[in-house]
This record gives structure tokens, C-alpha cells and sequence, in this order.
């Protein structure tokens, strides 16, 4: 059986695969961190559209996640703040690692994210903070 993208060693129909079919929703903040980098390692557009809050849907071009050539390597949870199933918002700060399309060297990046909930699911609302590792 095929190993979850979100690479949580679990296998992809117990893992993440619910979420991007729209069977389950995330209960936490850090369940949709991991589901949605799964959904960028497998070009799953229309979940990353899904996932994002009405202020995040003007800033994402979708159709170049769905077209993207780019190969993620990587995801590691740095700190989390609240964004659990009762919480109303979380923060969780990440670096996520990537091989751009025909190129050899893995670039990555940090990030601290805002989660919210929208009609009881939650969220990507936005970045806090950047950096180019």
C-alpha cells in the first residue's frame, strides 16, 4: 500500500487521501498543515483551494500547483500554537524543502502560518512570516 505524501509513514488511505477526497476534514490545525503539503506533493489543486480561507483564495495561483513540476522532499514541525480540535485559530511554524523542476540543488523555506476556522473546518489563512532558507 502506498505511503501517505505527508510522509507520516501511515499509509495514504488512512492518512491524508480522506481529506483530499472529501470524506473527512482535518480535526487539527496540524492534521490540515500535513494534508494540505500532501496535497502540494501530489498536485491536489482543488484540496489546497478547499483548505484556504476566502482572504487566502486571492493570493494562491492554482493552476500553477496543478501544473507545477517541482518534487517537495520535505516537512518539519518546528512549534505550534493552540489549533486543536477545540480551538478557534492556530500557528504553526514549519520548513518545508523542495527540488524546483530541472534542477539538482533542494531549496526550503520557514514558515509561520495562520490557521482559522471557516463554518467549523479548519483553514490556511496566511503567512505570518517568511524566510527563504
Amino acid at each position: 500500500m502506498q505511503s501517505c505524501f505527508c510522509q507520516k509513514n501511515k499509509p495514504y488511505p488512512h492518512c491524508c487521501q480522506p481529506f483530499h477526497l472529501g470524506l473527512n476534514d482535518p480535526i487539527t490545525a496540524k492534521d490540515l498543515l500535513y494534508s494540505r503539503y500532501a496535497a502540494y506533493r501530489c498536485n491536489h489543486a482543488d484540496y489546497i483551494k478547499r483548505t484556504s480561507s476566502v482572504l487566502a483564495l486571492e493570493n494562491v495561483d492554482y493552476q500553477a500547483i496543478l501544473n507545477s513540476q517541482d518534487t517537495w522532499t520535505g516537512l518539519k514541525v518546528l512549534d505550534e500554537k493552540a489549533g486543536k480540535c477545540l480551538d478557534s485559530e492556530g500557528q504553526i511554524r514549519f520548513q518545508a524543502f523542495y527540488r524546483p523542476f530541472g534542477k539538482k540543488k533542494e531549496q526550503g523555506f520557514e514558515e509561520c502560518s495562520l490557521f482559522i476556522r471557516e463554518q467549523g473546518r479548519w483553514v490556511y489563512q496566511e503567512a505570518l512570516d517568511y524566510l527563504n532558507l
